[in-house]
């Protein structure tokens, strides 16, 4: 008798930890999707890019497109042997309607050199 007592706390036990494993995952699963939404900035796609070119401020580029959406260092040139940092102004554009199942959004990137005050322009890549 008591050998299938001590079963049945184990056995019951058992369950117990899987209830709680299984309610766990649910309550994950369910978790809601964090998604980034960004206006846009319909000023790059519209806007002439011819406006810009190298050596400009910080100030110039703002003065176009307003403020960045992201800004963070990056390292460049460590391929060639001649490693600096940058400071990268990120923008989104528009919505990228190529990519069905997930929000993506076209960049505008520009990068500066040197940081600090008198950063200037050095290049940019916009996605079309």
């Amino acid at each position: 008798m008591k050998r299938s007592k001590r079963r049945r706390n184990g056995t019951q036990v058992s369950f117990c930890v899987l209830l709680f494993t299984l309610a766990t995952v649910v309550q994950i699963g369910c978790a809601p999707v964090y998604r980034y939404s960004y206006a846009g900035h319909a000023t790059v796609v519209r806007g002439s890019l011819q406006g810009f070119r190298t050596g400009m401020t910080a100030g110039e580029v703002q003065a176009q497109l307003g403020a960045p959406d992201k800004v963070f260092d990056a390292e460049f040139g460590a391929a060639v042997g001649q490693q600096w940092t940058g400071t990268v102004w990120l923008y989104f554009l528009e919505e990228d309607r190529a990519f069905r199942h997930v929000r993506r959004y076209k960049k505008a990137v520009f990068v500066f050199y040197p940081r600090g005050e008198n950063m200037r322009l050095n290049h940019w890549d916009v996605e079309s």
